[in-house]
């Protein structure tokens, strides 16, 4: 919808100009497709991320999935790092390890009660009678869903750089 919609303000633009220079139109779409590629990954991603919230949060309670999506945080930190050659300082490291240590305990207090284990040998518990699976899986979709905005974000960044000559990142 919204490429038919900017093709229709394209050509309505160029309209007064030339009502039959269909060549200069064709010319001008073409250019600006190619030019547009490179953003197709991240507008595919987002694409995906939306869809993979929708079975995050029949599974899990929004409270949990917000916690998790502060994650992004980290994957957007740990995207610089892998793709950007963005230095990170180890108290930035652990700032992020307490974070992640934050939304662990706000996601286990959070899940849903499963029958309790008689065992005293915690070797033999399985994790999903500690946990549900459905709410192992709206987990498992959340934090795929944290992991690809991340990505997303870094991938756009790394383009921006490229399309602008700008260097590595800043940080420290």
């Amino acid at each position: 919808m919204k490429m038919g919609f900017s093709i229709g303000m394209v050509l309505w633009k160029q309209a007064p100009n030339s009502l039959r220079d269909h060549g200069g139109r064709r010319q001008h779409l073409k250019r600006v497709v190619l030019s547009s590629r490179p953003m197709a990954v991240p507008a595919v991603v987002y694409l995906v991320v939306n869809l993979v919230s929708y079975p995050a949060l029949e599974r899990i309670n929004a409270s949990v999935f917000t916690a998790i999506s502060q994650l992004k945080v980290l994957a957007t930190a740990f995207f610089a790092v892998l793709m950007l050659k963005t230095p990170m300082s180890g108290r930035k490291w652990r700032t992020l390890s307490v974070m992640v240590l934050g939304v662990t305990l706000v996601s286990w207090e959070s899940a849903p009660e499963t029958h309790h284990h008689s065992h005293s040998d915690a070797a033999a518990w399985d994790l999903s009678e500690i946990i549900s699976p459905d709410y192992m899986v709206g987990l498992m979709f959340a934090a795929v869903q944290t992991l690809l905005s991340g990505f997303a974000s870094i991938y756009f960044e790394m383009v921006l750089k490229r399309r602008t000559g700008g260097g590595g990142g800043a940080g420290g």
